[in-house]
């Protein structure tokens, strides 16, 4: 909609507190009351076209600096009050802020820059449409007629801009004869607009607004021609000016600069410029669309050093459509999905689900993510990062948010919270303090079921924390790195139908490994699973990926980008590493002079770069100074994640100031509310691990051990960080020969391995404890016997449950052999049986615990009807002056030998009841009999069961079985052994309940 002659152009600019007066040729700008300016245009100003763009400069100059001079009063106005307040002191004097010099304060991204920009879009879209026609103007038209005055601008209700050129018409234009005629006058048409383009934002000189800079380029042939017209844009262009425009009208100039003219510094590098208009107009509309990131900074910003946010994220659109289709999924439907991302390493997976983190925090939701590395137990990791989500909600004060958690995860966890404490330290800060007993009796088959238990929980954690008005994403990154377990414990996080509003979300790389078996499963389970794969980024991203960091137009950065893909395969880390490095060598860097950027392009095509990613980033970690490769060194000993304080107590002097050096360069980054450090990449990770030589690694690790060791106050403190003393000690054994020493080194593996097994993660800690062993020396039985006897019956145990039988066979032939009676042997062979039955060798087991049993006094005679007929009824009658009261509330047995008979005959009941049911009887009543005497244990609770299972069959007594079989359900909890519930549960409901309860009961 094009404007009156008569109107009053105000263009939208409505300014407060505003009242002055300013005068500018022709223009009458006069400020009426506090909260509009009302310029008054003479007639002459417009036509038929519009408004002409030099009126359109003269009026903001006008306003701004009436808006200036204004300032400038009230800041004087503000200074004098304060110097005669009473308050006023002379120390204030320095702190007050400068008055506004110049209207190039107004440069910000939202305000008047952008309303310039559109200007620029008019013209130059007006410009490209004129030349698209296939016509270029005669020879030395533009240079008269393409200034200020002969350009208008058609404004808009809505503020935008339609721009035209006056006295351009038919009779004006021919057609394009030759080729080299055509670039001639594109080069011409190309400068004129560069000289444009400076007139909307950059001059500060007010002759330049008149169009003298483009008269200059036409100055009387008979005058001698001065170097001032295309020099003097160097020093008119506004420094203040945003990086972007500032390269993109330099580079304009400069390509219509003679070579005679340009300076040194501009032909001393291979610099790209434009090639045609519209090339220019589409460089201007990107940073219309994108002015938070092309327009945020100017040449003044340049003494920062250049970083590539590690965040940041280019190309894949198809694959982020899924991902975000993926999240949609479960937000409107409430259903769970499971997204992965497999590709090889330094692809971007990790930065491709990130993305996710934004739409997720606007519907309201929070993510939890862990990271899988070699260095740190597999099953930890998801306690770790379940631990550090409940710690970002504690800290950021989620007031209204932590009432709910609370009392969702009471209610949906219940008694088991207080399991999920002693592995969830923040969980307890979250719900408070929480009654919780641990398992005083330990028993192997307790251990086993109390896994089954830890998968059960976390299930309903999970679906307690996650609900409509809070889905949740669970970001599990590089799943190739997991063992069996963990992936077992995930899979059923992903299966559990109660967790709706999830997207659970992981990465992987295509190496052999579990998670192709894992993700078939959930498939068949009927779960959603959405699979990505990523490879190599296209050439346009890494083009955006070098003009978004280095602030300038990206067609004046195809030659480098191209370069850049090609030399790197396209792998985004690779690529981002490489131009990191190109600016820290000085290959790329910005001129103060042009300001612009500069680089010498064939210099970067002939820079030799190693094939490996690792490789390239340990040589750029090498020209670092000495400290920070040091400190890099000693953090890459400590894992992919590490807290600062063990940081701090793993060095030799104070280095953490040095820290953030470290996280400003890109390696490190600092994970919020908290006091650790993560890399920045696995692969950043292991190139700083190559910096140590080779035949330095083991002292470099044990060196770091001790001294973390060493800096340990408490116990407690070294239960905090015994891992990590424990990992970096393993990798020197060869160096630490005294044995004196490895019997510490094999008590704190001891230690690590009981710290893994009660998260259960069974594997990492049978590890510590095979290390452990081997550390013991051969005559360990006789000078260090107790400690010998307990490691060799803990590692035992646990590889049993990771299924290692063959150090298992190993361990327990080592005991049996060197034991001192045979109470110590005990324990190796209950294992031993437990492995005769795995193996299926059930009679070999049945006749050990026949024999074990014999020596421990357990026998038991020929099972005839009559015997077995007395036995019951003498049992029954000592059960009836007994109050099933008292039973639960005697005192627990606690004599060994009796709880290793009591173990033995409950496993017996297990091989006869498929082998010699008789005998069952007579078993179950020498167990009631010993529970009744001397106390009961774990073990009695399957010896109360049996007896009314034999009460019921033999004496066809259907009360006498229901109420011992029901009592059986109360020794879980009054002995503290919840894991043997399900078992007696299963047992009650298949053999007694349905005689006196309704089978829906069951």
């Amino acid at each position: 909609m094009k404007s009156s002659s008569t109107t009053n152009h105000t263009n939208g600019y409505h300014d407060n507190g505003v009242s002055a007066q300013a005068k500018k040729q022709n223009d009458d700008i006069s400020f009426t009351g506090l909260d509009k300016i009302h310029i008054q245009d003479s007639p002459n100003e417009y036509d038929s076209k519009g408004i002409s763009l030099a009126t359109w400069l003269r009026r903001k100059r006008a306003v701004t600096e009436a808006l200036i001079n204004i300032s400038c009063s009230n800041w004087h106005l503000v200074a004098a009050e304060d110097a005669s307040s009473k308050e006023y002191s002379q120390n204030h004097q320095h702190q007050q802020e400068e008055p506004p010099q110049t209207w190039q304060n107004q440069h910000q991204p939202g305000g008047d820059l952008e309303e310039r920009l559109r200007v620029a879009i008019s013209i130059t879209k007006a410009l490209d449409e004129v030349i698209r026609n296939g016509t270029v103007c005669s020879e030395g038209y533009l240079s008269s007629h393409f200034s200020l005055e002969n350009i208008f601008l058609d404004i808009s209700d809505d503020g935008y801009y339609d721009a035209t050129f006056n006295r351009i018409d038919a009779g004006n234009i021919t057609p394009s004869l030759e080729t080299s005629t055509n670039e001639l006058e594109m080069k011409n048409q190309l400068g004129y607009l560069g000289h444009i383009l400076i007139a909307i934002f950059g001059a500060a000189n007010s002759n330049y607004d008149t169009g003298m800079m483009i008269e200059q380029e036409t100055v009387n042939e008979d005058q001698p021609k001065k170097k001032r017209g295309k020099q003097n844009w160097r020093t008119i262009l506004d420094s203040s000016l945003p990086l972007y425009l500032t390269c993109l009208i330099s580079s304009l100039l400069i390509s219509n600069t003679k070579a005679d003219d340009l300076r040194e510094e501009e032909t001393a590098v291979s610099c790209q410029y434009y090639e045609s208009v519209k090339q220019v107009l589409q460089d201007l509309q990107i940073a219309a669309q994108k002015p938070e990131v092309y327009l945020k900074r100017t040449s003044h910003d340049i003494n920062q050093c250049l970083r590539v946010p590690r965040d940041s994220f280019y190309g894949r659109t198809s694959e982020l459509a899924l991902a975000m289709h993926s999240l949609d999924t479960v937000l409107k439907f409430g259903q769970p999905v499971l997204c992965t991302v497999s590709g090889d390493a330094g692809t971007g997976k990790t930065t491709l689900l990130d993305q996710i983190k934004g739409p997720l925090k606007e519907a309201g939701g929070f993510m939890i993510r862990g990271k899988f590395d070699k260095a740190t137990p597999p099953n930890t990791v998801i306690f770790s990062a379940i631990n550090s989500f409940f710690g970002e909600i504690v800290k950021d004060g989620y007031t209204e948010l932590q009432a709910e958690l609370k009392l969702c995860i009471t209610k949906s966890v219940g008694y088991g919270i207080g399991v999920l404490m002693s592995v969830i330290p923040n969980l307890q800060t979250l719900v408070g303090e929480y009654e919780y007993n641990s398992i005083d009796e330990y028993n192997i088959e307790v251990t086993v079921v109390s896994h089954q238990r830890w998968k059960f929980l976390l299930c309903r954690l999970i679906d307690a924390i996650s609900d409509k008005s809070r889905p949740l994403a669970f970001f599990m990154d590089d799943l190739h790195r997991c063992d069996e377990v963990t992936l077992d414990i995930i899979q059923m996080i992903v299966m559990d139908p109660d967790i709706r509003y999830c997207l659970f979300l992981g990465t992987y790389r295509p190496v052999k490994s579990g998670v192709t078996k894992m993700l078939d499963s959930i498939k068949s389970h009927g779960v959603r699973v959405v699979s990505i794969k990523v490879s190599c980024i296209e050439k346009e991203a890494v083009n955006s990926l070098i003009s978004e960091n280095l602030c300038i137009p990206p067609s004046l950065c195809q030659s480098i980008s191209s370069t850049v893909h090609s030399k790197t395969g396209g792998f985004i880390l690779f690529a981002a590493n490489f131009f990191q490095s190109l600016y820290e060598e000085g290959m790329i860097r910005f001129n103060l002079n042009t300001r612009n950027w500069e680089y010498n392009i064939n210099d970067i095509k002939q820079r030799k770069l190693p094939a490996d990613i690792v490789q390239h980033l340990s040589e750029r970690m090498a020209r670092l100074p000495k400290n920070i490769q040091s400190l890099l060194k000693t953090a890459a000993c400590l894992g992919f994640e590490f807290d600062a304080n063990l940081l701090q107590m793993a060095i030799s002097v104070p280095m953490l100031k040095l820290v953030p050096y470290a996280t400003e360069s890109g390696f490190l980054r600092e994970i919020p509310s908290s006091n650790k450090f993560v890399w920045a990449h696995d692969q950043i990770h292991l190139a700083a691990y190559e910096l140590i030589p080779l035949n330095k690694r083991s002292s470099s690790h044990l060196l770091i051990a001790t001294r973390i060791y060493m800096n340990t106050s408490s116990d407690e403190t070294l239960s905090r960080v015994i891992f990590d003393v424990v990992n970096n000690m393993n990798v020197a054994l060869h160096l630490i020969t005294s044995q004196a020493q490895r019997n510490d080194v094999a008590r704190l593996n001891r230690e690590a391995g009981r710290k893994a097994v009660a998260s259960s993660s069974f594997r990492t800690a049978a590890a510590y404890y095979i290390v452990g062993v081997r550390l013991l020396a051969g005559d360990c039985w006789t000078s260090n016997y107790e400690f010998t006897l307990i490691l060799h019956q803990e590692a035992s145990d646990v590889l049993f449950i990771t299924g290692d039988f063959g150090n298992l066979k190993n361990v327990i032939d080592e005991q049996l052999s060197r034991a001192n009676c045979f109470d110590d042997k005990l324990q190796a062979y209950y294992c031993l049986v437990l492995l005769l039955h795995a193996t299926s060798n059930v009679k070999q087991a049945m006749e050990i615990t026949r024999f074990i049993l014999r020596e421990l006094g357990a026998t038991f005679p020929e099972a005839t009807p009559d015997l077995i007929y007395r036995e019951l009824l003498s049992t029954k009658a000592l059960l009836a002056n007994t109050s099933q009261q008292d039973l639960l509330k005697a005192p627990r047995l606690t004599d060994k030998r009796m709880l290793w008979t009591m173990r033995f005959m409950h496993k017996f009941m297990k091989y006869l009841f498929s082998t010699s049911v008789s005998v069952l009887p007579l078993v179950a009543c020498r167990m009631i009999r010993m529970s009744s005497e001397n106390g009961c244990s774990c073990d009695s609770a399957m010896g109360f069961h049996a007896y009314g299972w034999a009460a019921h069959n033999i004496l066809q007594d259907v009360e006498e079985a229901y109420k011992w079989g029901k009592l059986s359900l109360l020794f879980p909890e009054i002995l503290n052994s919840p894991a043997l519930l399900p078992k007696l549960t299963c047992y009650f409901h298949s053999f007694t309940s349905f005689f006196k309860e309704p089978i829906q009961a069951s």
